[in-house]
């Protein structure tokens, strides 16, 4: 389902990714805090960081059956 996504160099991201896949709500916020961690300390440009943790708190808002298509658009971002 999500395997396009799966190539990514964040392990935060493949966790999330991971978590979400398998429905894990109780590690769900958790695991975006640490991705949006990841992002923050990372060497992207600044604008783009903006638009990742712009989609982040997207996905933490969304639905649950919503949560892959933002996870594709992060993925897109953090390559």
């Amino acid at each position: 389902m999500a395997s396009s996504v799966k190539k990514n160099s964040f392990p935060e991201f493949q966790e999330l990714l991971s978590i979400v896949e398998h429905r894990d709500e109780l590690r769900f916020t958790v695991a975006a805090h640490e991705l949006f961690e990841a992002v923050q300390n990372s060497a992207m440009k600044p604008e783009k960081k903006l638009v990742v943790y712009d989609l982040i708190s997207k996905l933490g808002n969304c639905r649950e059956n919503e949560r892959i298509k933002h996870l594709k658009k992060i993925g897109g971002k953090l390559k």
